[in-house]
């Protein structure tokens, strides 16, 4: 690991000023074109044939892998098609060509699965799918793209290639002393990609500072040289001290509603977003994900995809990644501001200034066990007893008690549309679980019967329960 980083220079020492936090702005240079290795035909020739197809590597029969799966310099591609009835494999010379450059057939699977096996020397050229349907047919891009020639088609890379290393890559993540808070950052996409706002890191520190937005989403397109210059602006954060966040909007439309039946759309394309949102993190080594247009749903998916990334496999442990979301909808809100870690908001987030959020925030700033750090991780255990319903247990008996007053805490989101009934213990239990006494002087709805062992939660609204020792 170098010990110096030459992109440290890009900060400046500066006053952060505002009556929070000042905003910083992190971008890269916009991505250069890609040098095709093999020329498109000229106009009115054909297409070259395309080289014999080598063998592919094996596929697991559980768990199988997505995208593009590489042996060597030799990729295979593998796409999560249940709905087709044949898949065509799209390569082109370039990301402006009308025409592919070579088609390839994808054999079916048999578990709704496509794969064809590609060629070293498409390795660089952009790539997309065709579906045939028995309602019709369209190209579509592949969810799982390593990079992007354009919105609409990916590009063949390997990701752990060396030639995407920039200088200092990875640097060492920086750790974050227990009891700094996180500020409110304010994202901007206004300025030249690759210029960030001067910072002073100990000034950052100071007042509180200790994540960045980076001025484009997780999941933008970006092709080899966009994937060089984040890596390198994220590395000049950690390099200074400061960790990397970065927005991932769920509202964008997808080809999952291409690629499997109507029935199976919406699942698949949650786990889309989920893989997308680990695929980015491990990429760019991020420290946190900012979701807008979340649901509870999609958050929980997100997370479970996170908390399965590992240093060893993926060179990030993705328990530590924290998921933020921006703007959002009162339920989850109250989700982000009573996780047990960092408290992360935009500065011009509405919800902020309701009453619930007040209460909420009081409740935080009185419950020790809603500020653990990464040291605190195994004492926490997140489940979905419900849909739209998400339960956060913390207990605080499990390894060094961070609180001596209390044994557990337990948060209710729920997101749904009508009262959530959620087990906190068994029925009649000794235990003596209690609505949080700041909410429920503040008036809360939410309450916990000892005889059930059931906390219930109005629709669209959120609680704590807190056990004594």
């Amino acid at each position: 690991m170098p010990k110096s980083n030459p992109l440290r220079r890009t900060f400046p020492t500066t006053l952060l000023t505002g009556p929070l936090l000042a905003g910083l702005l992190l971008a890269a240079p916009p991505a250069s074109a890609q040098t095709a290795e093999t020329p498109a035909p000229e106009a009115g020739a054909s297409a070259p044939a395309p080289a014999p197809a080598p063998t592919p590597p094996p596929m697991p029969p559980v768990a199988r892998p997505q995208g593009i799966v590489f042996n060597g310099r030799l990729p295979s591609f593998v796409l999560e098609a249940p709905a087709a009835q044949a898949v065509e494999l799209l390569v082109y010379a370039d990301a402006a060509a009308a025409e592919p450059l070579g088609r390839r057939a994808m054999q079916a699977l048999g578990d709704g699965a496509w794969l064809a096996p590609g060629d070293p020397g498409w390795i660089g050229l952009p790539y997309a799918y065709r579906i045939v349907r028995a309602d019709g047919e369209a190209v579509v891009a592949d969810p799982y793209a390593p990079a992007w020639a354009s919105a609409e088609r990916g590009l063949i890379l390997d990701r752990a290639d060396p030639a995407l290393r920039p200088e200092g890559w990875p640097a060492e993540r920086p750790a974050v002393a227990p009891g700094r808070r996180l500020g409110l950052v304010l994202p901007t996409n206004d300025r030249p990609f690759g210029t960030v706002d001067p910072v002073d890191p100990a000034t950052a520190a100071g007042q509180g500072i200790t994540h960045v937005v980076l001025g484009q989403a997780a999941d933008a397109p970006a092709d080899a040289a966009g994937i060089r210059a984040r890596r390198a602006a994220i590395a000049a954060l950690h390099g200074a001290g400061l960790l990397a966040v970065a927005d991932l909007d769920l509202g964008r439309p997808g080809p999952a509603e291409i690629l499997a039946p109507a029935e199976a759309a919406p699942a698949m394309r949650r786990r889309h977003m989920a893989d997308a949102a680990a695929q980015a993190v491990a990429t760019y080594r991020l420290d946190g994900i900012r979701l807008l247009n979340a649901g509870a749903e999609d958050a929980a998916a997100i997370r479970a995809a996170l908390d399965r990334l590992t240093p060893a496999v993926d060179g990030v442990d993705g328990a530590g990644v924290v998921l933020l979301d921006a703007a959002a909808p009162a339920p989850l809100g109250a989700a982000r501001l009573l996780s047990p870690g960092p408290l992360w908001f935009a500065a011009d987030d509405p919800w902020l200034r309701s009453p619930q959020a007040e209460a909420l925030l009081r409740t935080r700033a009185a419950t020790p066990l809603l500020h653990l750090g990464d040291e605190g991780r195994g004492k926490v255990r997140r489940t979905e007893p419900a849909p739209g319903v998400a339960l956060t247990a913390i207990d605080d008996t499990v390894g060094k008690p961070a609180d001596p007053r209390t044994a557990a805490v337990f948060v209710v989101v729920n997101d749904g549309a009508a009262e959530a009934a959620v087990p906190l213990a068994e029925p009649r239990s000794r235990r003596r679980i209690a609505l949080h006494p700041v909410l429920a002087e503040a008036g809360s709805a939410a309450a916990f019967d000892r005889r059930t062992g059931m906390a219930t939660v109005p629709a669209g609204t959120a609680a704590v329960f807190v056990e004594p020792r």
